[in-house]
């Protein structure tokens, strides 16, 4: 298995992990509000209706009364992780609409796991990390 970090070759290969993103939308280069587009992998198979979570990375611990909120002041969660799901083929697009690193991820159930005499569901998870420029604007 190799992983590529910012090399213009095998971007939108698989890179052979059990749950995986392949970008169908090269993930470099990409300004605030470009639209992402990868294919969610499980054991090399397009997961179809897999819940994929968006996440802008703050770089820092924010406090909670510096948390977006609700009309009633309570954690605007929909403003911190973004949802939506896969289609028939396991594609997912979303729009980066912020500058920073964000985090794309997907999530299969796996069967279950035996731990002191007790059996629980067993979740997988993969993603990637994608760099959002600030919109370029030729002067």
């Amino acid at each position: 298995q190799y992983i590529h970090i910012l090399a213009e070759k095998g971007w939108d290969k698989p890179v052979g992990m059990e749950v995986e993103i392949v970008p169908v939308t090269r993930p470099y280069g990409m300004e605030e509000g470009f639209v992402f587009k990868g294919q969610a992998l499980f054991k090399g198979e397009p997961l179809a209706g897999a819940v994929v979570e968006i996440e802008k990375f703050n770089g820092f611990y924010v406090k909670g009364d510096n948390l977006p909120t609700d009309q009633y002041g309570y954690e605007n969660v929909p403003m911190i992780t973004r949802v939506t799901r896969t289609d028939a083929n396991g594609y997912v697009v979303y729009t980066l609409d912020e500058p920073g690193w964000w985090m794309v991820s997907v999530s299969v159930e796996d069967g279950e796991a035996e731990h002191q005499g007790k059996k629980f569901p067993v979740e997988k998870r993969g993603g990637i990390w994608i760099y959002v420029e600030e919109r370029f604007v030729q002067k």
